[in-house]
């Protein structure tokens, strides 16, 4: 039979077994609502990085800086368009006065070749600045061109044949800058001799349309009115 003895020594052993369990749930309680601390204080660390981003992106002075550096940008673009368009208005400028220089320069020629003498003169000398390439204006060379082909020493004025076909008007594409009405009326004249092959082309008219977009950039369209003769 057990002695007092083992009676104690088995309550101190059921004691000491119920003080590990107590201490054991004490513990994995503690370690419960440390986690449940570390979650929280990571959710709040997230929330507070969070907030803190937002509250750069509205600041007054972020946003203030950003709305700055947007209207540079905007601005920078915009001069560069202007200037681009400027330069597009000078160089057709150039263009055009150097065009009418060639133009008044050639006029010159010819009014010095009907200013001979003999039939045959004229005609030699109109046909001699032809062939050079005195007369680089393909509407003038053409004209010329028609007037020394019916020239007669008997009659060097003959009248003009009345044209049997009506004036007619081509257009070009939507174009950039740098471009003028005599250059796309000189390109616009192959579609008219392919239209009329065998036939003189004169140009009567040209004029041109343009369109700025939203951003400042500005093309042209070009027109120019032919009549086959």
């Amino acid at each position: 039979m057990p002695t007092s003895n083992d009676r104690k020594e088995d309550s101190e052993c059921a004691s000491a077994a119920s003080a590990l369990a107590f201490d054991r749930e004490k513990w994995e309680a503690s370690r419960e609502t440390e986690k449940r601390d570390y979650s929280l204080r990571e959710r709040e660390q997230d929330f507070k990085e969070a907030e803190a981003k937002r509250s750069r992106l509205t600041n007054p002075l972020v946003i203030a800086v950003v709305g700055g550096l947007l209207t540079a940008i905007a601005n920078i673009y915009s001069t560069r368009t202007t200037s681009a368009n400027q330069q597009d208005i000078e160089r057709n400028k150039l263009s055009q006065e150097r065009q009418l220089a060639s133009q008044k320069a050639e006029e010159e020629r010819i009014l010095d070749a009907m200013k001979l003498a003999g039939c045959d003169q004229i005609k030699d000398r109109l046909t001699a600045l032809i062939h050079v390439g005195l007369i680089s204006d393909l509407n003038r060379r053409a004209s010329v061109a028609q007037y020394v082909s019916t020239l007669s020493c008997a009659n060097p004025i003959p009248p003009q044949p009345p044209s049997t076909s009506p004036p007619f008007e081509l257009s070009s594409d939507w174009l950039g800058g740098g471009h003028n009405q005599g250059e796309l009326c000189q390109a616009l004249r192959s579609q008219a001799l392919a239209r009329y092959p065998n036939r003189v082309i004169i140009q009567l008219s040209s004029r041109e349309e343009s369109k700025k977009d939203w951003l400042g950039h500005v093309e042209y369209r070009y027109f120019c009115t032919f009549q086959p003769q």
